[in-house]
């Protein structure tokens, strides 16, 4: 009985996978509802991205 629970949790969790990993992404870009609030003034590897506030440039 063991067996049969451990191949059928194993048959299933296959079946999940690969229909996970077959499935084409179906994500889509969602548009941004407004402005963005500032910029990226420079980013390099190591190192943090810094963002402005430019409302009073």
């Amino acid at each position: 009985m063991k067996l049969f629970k451990a191949a059928t949790v194993l048959s299933l969790t296959t079946a999940v996978l690969l229909s996970a990993a077959l499935e084409p992404a179906g994500a889509e870009p969602v548009p941004r509802s407004g402005t963005a609030a500032g910029a990226v003034i420079a980013r390099k590897t190591g190192e943090e991205v810094r963002f402005i506030d430019v409302s009073d440039w």
